[in-house]
């Protein structure tokens, strides 16, 4: 077995990269019909026209709200957190993607403004899942030269948290913008390392690509930040540390200044200073430079004893740290700080924030299906590591790609939203499997330890099928025929039937089912009071309160404050209601009861279709 990739492999000869190329093509072709299967198919967005997630809704309608209004800077959604708005920590990157091809669509075809923007988002995701299966090939060749990188691009694709979720037809949100800035973020970082004294473009085309992360989501920094950690690391270790500096200088200093760019562009002027946790702000400014800052020092001390590196590296880190936490507390909390306290005590329950834990009912099917490409490179990274140990071109390449490994992986088993961060560092250490192969002595060792190596690495998550899975929720939710009837009855035939769709100056609702909320605020004149963002801690809050009130003139007063219209009750409570368990003199108990005989006098019941008898219940609110 080599011990080294070649530091300049030789040219491929003509018929190598004409199977190279048709490799990408083949993989490309399959991607195209993996997602246009889907998209086409019984639950696909072609078929019903529903998209396939809340966020999807509200960033259809946050598109809308900006091209109606042309307000760059504008923020809130009118038609959620009723009658105030619902901010959002959503920046606009994705909204441009989305809104230029609906822009043309419109102006060169004629199309329906609201409905290029719909298809434009829809097919936004499948599009930059292709983009990141590709980027993690290229990603992978820094390590792994010939066709094994293009393993990584397979594991990307098949990944089933990324095929059947967030890269799906129908998901329109930013979670493959954030993996596709993260592999190029990756890839160039991996080449930066591999050639710390010739390659600066590589370091600087990394700290762009993460700015740009970001930019979009402050999860970039998952990977980002291990980047740039093991940068310093391998300051701290190598003879010569100071190459190794200089490449974290230039991707800190380019992250600074893609950094600098995002909060300008993003933000009206007077908000240039004020830092948001969960946004691009001026606080991963600060956070750029304190790191930019660090390796410039760094730089002139390269050539010390490893134990003077060490003790400048703790005192540089360690003032860096006590620079960002005093002056924004809550930086290494992320979303969670600007999330109100009521909210927090809600995120155990939100599906994408629940932790991979094996040990609950279903948990090692959901450990699979979510982050069992990880497997793969838990076999290859500490082989490459051991194998490249004395190596002193090679370790710290293993270090760039393991740190963001551990911490993406530490992050998706608490939450496993973070799986799509995992599948960016996984898919390019899997690919190491192949690598591995390929060492194999004789051509039938190759080939067999080749596909199994394959084999392994993309088909690891589908052993989930083989396992129980978890109990499933209310099928009445967001993808359920109910919510869909009642959708289409509220903007057709309810009580403010025939006005525009949406509607931001529409009658308040109210209801207890926060799962419907964004997909009736776009396809209904209405608006509504909760909705599940951690934003909008206050409205959940009044929901609570309004549902759980024993007196009616506490649940009365929360009403009259938000203007509230009516008021919709879903019959049974779902499983995972923010209600929990009712008090049975509590307002929301007794307008459950059989004919809702024991509502109070000033709510009406209205009638609803037959279709929706049983599963909701509507009063209007008498003034």
């Amino acid at each position: 077995m080599q011990s080294a990739i070649p530091d300049e492999p030789s040219p491929p000869d003509r018929e190598g990269v004409r199977g190279f190329r048709l490799l990408g093509l083949v993989l490309l072709l399959a991607g195209l019909a993996l997602h246009w299967r889907l998209a086409t198919g019984p639950t696909g967005v072609a078929s019903d026209g529903r998209l396939r997630d809340t966020d999807a809704y509200v960033r259809t309608l946050r598109i809308e709200e900006l091209r109606r209004t042309g307000d760059w800077y504008a923020s809130e959604i009118p038609q959620l957190n009723a009658p105030y708005g619902l901010s959002l920590h959503w920046t606009r990157p994705l909204d441009v993607l989305i809104l230029g091809p609906a822009l043309a669509a419109e102006r060169l075809a004629g199309a329906d403004p609201r409905r290029a923007i719909f298809w434009s988002g829809a097919l936004s995701a499948p599009a930059l899942h292709l983009a990141a299966a590709f980027a993690a090939a290229w990603a992978a060749a820094a390590l792994w030269p010939g066709s094994a990188a293009w393993v990584a691009a397979l594991m990307v694709l098949s990944s089933p948290p990324l095929l059947f979720g967030y890269g799906r037809a129908g998901f329109t949100d930013h979670h493959m913008l954030i993996l596709l800035a993260g592999l190029l973020g990756l890839g160039a970082a991996l080449r930066a390392a591999l050639a710390p004294r010739d390659r600066a473009r590589a370091a600087i085309g990394a700290g762009l690509a993460f700015a740009l992360g970001v930019w979009v989501s402050p999860e970039a920094l998952l990977v980002a930040g291990p980047v740039l950690a093991a940068f310093g690391i391998a300051w701290l270790l190598a003879a010569d540390g100071a190459p190794f500096a200089r490449q974290g200088l230039r991707m800190a200093g380019a992250m600074l200044v893609g950094l600098a760019v995002a909060v300008i562009s993003e933000h009206p002027p007077a908000r240039w200073l004020a830092g948001e946790y969960d946004k691009v702000s001026v606080q991963h400014v600060l956070m750029a430079t304190l790191a930019a800052t660090a390796f410039g020092v760094a730089v002139r001390l390269g050539m010390l004893h490893r134990t003077w590196r060490l003790a400048a590296g703790l005192g540089l880190g360690g003032a860096s740290l006590a620079i960002l936490l005093a002056l924004y507390p809550g930086a290494l909390s992320a979303s969670v700080s600007e999330a109100d306290a009521v909210f927090v005590a809600l995120l155990p329950a939100i599906n994408e924030m629940m932790p991979l834990a094996p040990t609950r009912e279903g948990g090692l099917h959901d450990l699979l299906f979510w982050a069992g490409g990880a497997v793969a490179a838990l076999l290859v990274l500490p082989a490459v590591l051991a194998l490249w140990a004395r190596d002193e071109r090679r370790w710290p390449a293993g270090a760039v790609l393991a740190l963001p490994f551990v911490a993406t992986c530490a992050a998706a088993l608490m939450h496993r939203r973070f799986a799509v961060d995992l599948a960016a560092t996984s898919s390019v250490a899997g690919a190491g499997l192949v690598w591995f192969a390929e060492r194999c002595r004789g051509p039938v060792r190759r080939r067999i330890a080749g596909w199994l190596a394959i084999a392994l690495a993309v088909g690891t998550p589908y052993l989930a099928l083989a396992l129980p899975r978890p109990p499933q929720g209310d099928a009445a939710g967001l993808h359920g025929s109910a919510s869909a009837a009642l959708a289409r009855w509220l903007a057709t035939e309810g009580p403010a039937g025939g006005a525009p769709i949406p509607d931001a100056n529409g009658p308040i609702i109210l209801t207890d089912d926060l799962s419907i909320t964004p997909k009736l605020a776009y396809r209904t004149p209405y608006r509504y009071v909760g909705a599940p963002y951690h934003r909008g801690g206050a409205a959940v809050a009044d929901t609570i309160a309004m549902f759980g009130a024993q007196d009616e003139a506490a649940a009365r007063a929360v009403l009259d404050r938000r203007g509230i219209a009516y008021i919709l009750v879903s019959l049974p409570t779902r499983p995972d209601s923010i209600l929990g368990p009712l008090h049975p003199e509590s307002l929301g108990a007794r307008l459950r009861r059989p004919g809702a005989a024991d509502a109070p006098a000033w709510l009406r019941p209205l009638a609803l279709p037959p279709e929706l008898e049983g599963t909701y219940r509507l009063f209007a609110v008498l003034r």
